[in-house]
């Protein structure tokens, strides 16, 4: 072989360092490709927690939006911190359009009324919170048994739940119907003006109060306003004994 042909050729020492520069290049690339993978599984997981964060408090929203005062029994909204019970407009749900035979027993009647309650689940074994659960109860009476209550797993997502209370005037951790004194009319506290809802998807530690924990943990928080609650402000109340609502 001619000493121009030898030139125009590879050594080997070449080709082996050309199959190794194209194989550190796919390296390379496929490494990108991974961390690509890894920041599209982020966003995808931090984009559905948002949407069931956000579905979560659109429901409870709403609910609270419609909250009535069932002058019947004396009842309105009743919270705490990690808890919150309401009355709450809403459909019927499908038992009361069933029919059944003459031979059957009666459904009690369902109303448009609803008792609505909102608080996190937690193992009694273990305390491990589950998530946050909505309670509903179609038929409202105080014969109501307790199997009328239905309970469902909203998001086992969200391990953390804040309420507040504004009374018109500041905010307050807890919210109790306060019934007038015996034999008066005074007025009765059923709803607030507005509720303040923090939702969080890690638990609250023991060694950590609420404030800190909003300080140092994504939340999302939302103030909703209650307009049952803004108007028995202005005056329109329910009262108890001879005195009805006007």
């Amino acid at each position: 072989m001619s000493r121009r042909a030898r030139k125009a050729g590879f050594t080997l020492l070449e080709v082996v360092l050309a199959v190794a520069l194209v194989l550190s290049l796919m390296g390379a690339l496929y490494a990108f490709y991974l961390y690509a993978l890894d920041v599209r599984k982020a966003i995808a997981a931090e984009s559905e927690m948002l949407a069931g964060e956000r579905d979560v408090m659109d429901g409870l929203t709403n609910e609270l939006r419609s909250a009535m005062i069932y002058p019947f029994l004396n009842l309105g909204l009743e919270g705490s911190a990690g808890r919150l019970v309401f009355i709450s407009a809403g459909l019927p749900g499908p038992a009361a359009w069933v029919i059944r035979q003459s031979t059957e027993d009666p459904i009690p009647p369902e109303q448009d009324l609803q008792l609505v309650g909102y608080q996190l689940s937690v193992d009694p074994n273990t305390e491990e919170v589950l998530g946050l659960v909505r309670t509903c109860q179609k038929v409202i009476s105080a014969e109501s048994p307790g199997s009328a209550r239905q309970t469902r797993l909203l998001s086992s997502r969200l391990r953390f739940v804040n309420f507040r209370f504004h009374n018109g005037s500041g905010w307050q951790a807890e919210w109790r119907m306060e019934a007038p004194a015996e034999g008066e009319g005074e007025q009765t506290s059923l709803l607030p003006v507005a509720v303040e809802i923090t939702l969080g998807t890690e638990p609250l530690p023991e060694d950590m109060d609420v404030d800190e924990y909003i300080e140092t943990h994504p939340t999302f928080r939302r103030v909703v306003f209650v307009p049952a609650g803004a108007r028995q402000q202005r005056g329109t109340v329910v009262r108890t004994g001879e005195g009805a609502s006007r």
